[in-house]
């Protein structure tokens, strides 16, 4: 259960995410220090094209030194959240060419309203949106070294001897292409690095928590991880192997290991700490196991059950597409059940074969802002028969007195118009087709209510559709007319 209390945070705090991702808005305190102008001996190939009149970002007033704006904050987190599948698992690549010698990024635009989010050592320092209604320029220029230099003066990094860059286009909210590099840099910005007390040790991070903080950054060789004040350890060595997996980050053996404790309150760095922990681990990225011990009794399918797994994602396979459902911390689950409701819903049309996928899911120890990592899969295929409807319903005569409807208002049970009701599968619906006015039938329970003086003494005939949802291998197809008959006396 504790996989979904993240997404559950993921989607609340989705909502003020992307409210800055739709401009150009990028890393304010950068806007002023890292964008130039292209000189022509600087970019490699791009003499033409990058001498064009280059539009600047809106300009925000920078924050001081050790600031966090909220829009940087926002961005910053948005580009681990945004990863939807990983990088490792987009093959489009932006077009972009680093000079590193000048430290000048070039990046030419990907498409039409296409946001790129301009990422240095874990950090979204800028982005560039292009929108061809607006004459945005063609490129966009930024300087990595003076965005470097302005990261390790406000703590958010440490001086490295080698800085990693990505980039990241999204159309709208998904990741279309991505490009990356590394640039060796020895920078001469004074690192601001303040008391915090942290400590590994087998494999696991701790921390102490101090007064005056919000939010809790971690970042792994560049990639960066949200906490909520609430959490004192990380599981470092699973979230090694989860990053690595998921593409985000390589097997590189050594790891760089920040943290940052951040106040929203002041928008100022808190404290920074730092250490190299050496890691070994035999994980790659897209790494897959397979599920095993596929059994398929009496409509129940179950598996071996996969160490690690948070959740199981089953995903049917079909000549209409694919549909997708969850269930929680179990490895087995009712076929019967979820394709009759899968056949009620329209989702399957009822059919002998069916193919199943099976998926142990891990999410992120990143807290609520990453997308799970399959860990292993495992496709089941095998023979059901959705049947028809075994309703069989005929209509009776019920008796009512007159001298007690002329009192009050008098109520009948669905059987005791109606016989045959037990021969349904699933939940019965009615409505009525055809009678007098005064006699009402509750479409869910099919309770007959008379009107008080509504009817003289005679035989009144009542018409209603009777409809079975289907259940347990039936499908919804148990629909029938009946007409019963009240006779007042």
């Amino acid at each position: 259960m504790k996989a979904f209390t993240r997404r559950l945070g993921a989607a609340i705090v989705s909502v003020a995410m992307m409210a800055g991702l739709t401009q150009m808005t990028g890393a304010a305190a950068f806007a002023d220090e890292t964008e130039t102008s292209v000189p022509s001996s600087s970019v490699e190939e791009t003499t033409s094209e990058t001498t064009k009149e280059t539009k600047a970002p809106k300009e925000t007033k920078a924050p001081e030194e050790t600031e966090i704006s909220e829009t940087e904050k926002e961005t910053e987190a948005s580009a681990s959240k945004k990863a939807k599948d990983g990088p490792s698992q987009i093959t489009e690549k932006v077009d972009a060419f680093l000079n590193k010698e000048s430290g000048l990024l070039t990046i030419k635009k990907y498409g039409n309203e296409i946001t790129i989010d301009i990422q240095i050592a874990g950090v979204v320092v800028d982005q560039y949106f292009y929108d061809e209604d607006e004459g945005d320029p063609d490129i966009y220029v930024i300087n990595v070294k003076d965005a470097i230099d302005k990261l390790i003066k406000r703590g958010d990094i440490v001086s490295q001897s080698t800085y990693s860059i990505w980039l990241f286009a999204y159309d709208a909210e998904v990741m279309v292409a991505t490009w990356n590099d590394k640039i060796t840099y020895e920078s001469k910005a004074p690192t601001s690095i303040n008391g915090l007390s942290a400590s590994i040790n087998n494999g696991i991070l701790k921390w102490k928590n101090m007064k005056g903080i919000t939010d809790i950054f971690v970042l792994i060789n560049d990639f960066r991880c949200v906490f909520y004040t609430d959490r004192t350890s990380l599981q470092l060595d699973k979230e090694i192997d989860w990053l690595i997996q998921s593409g985000y980050i390589e097997n590189t053996g050594s790891f760089d290991v920040r943290l940052l404790f951040y106040n929203e309150k002041t928008n100022k760095n808190v404290a920074v700490w730092t250490q190299k922990y050496e890691y070994k681990t035999t994980v790659t990225a897209g790494q897959k196991d397979t599920l095993t011990g596929f059994s398929f009794s009496n409509g129940i399918l179950t598996w071996d059950k996969y160490q690690g797994a948070d959740e199981y994602r089953y995903i049917y396979t079909t000549p209409e597409g694919c549909v997708e459902f969850w269930a929680f911390d179990e490895n087995r689950f009712d076929a019967n059940d979820y394709i009759s409701q899968l056949v009620r819903d329209k989702s399957l049309n009822a059919q002998s074969h069916y193919s199943i996928t099976i998926q142990a899911i891990k999410f992120g120890y990143t807290d609520a802002f990453d997308d799970p990592l399959i860990m292993a899969e495992g496709t089941y295929e095998y023979d059901f028969t959705v049947a028809p409807n075994p309703l069989n319903v005929s209509g009776k005569t019920a008796t009512v007195k007159n001298k007690k409807l002329k009192k009050k208002k008098q109520t009948l049970s669905a059987s005791k118009v109606m016989s045959g009701l037990g021969t349904a599968r699933g939940k019965l619906t009615f409505t009525k087709v055809s009678g007098n006015k005064n006699i009402k039938i509750n479409a869910g329970t099919g309770k007959i209510t008379i009107k008080k003086k509504g009817l003289k003494k005679k035989t009144y005939t009542v018409k209603v559709k009777v409809k079975a949802a289907g259940n347990m291998g039936y499908d919804p197809s148990g629909v029938k007319e009946v007409t019963f008959k009240i006779k007042v006396k």
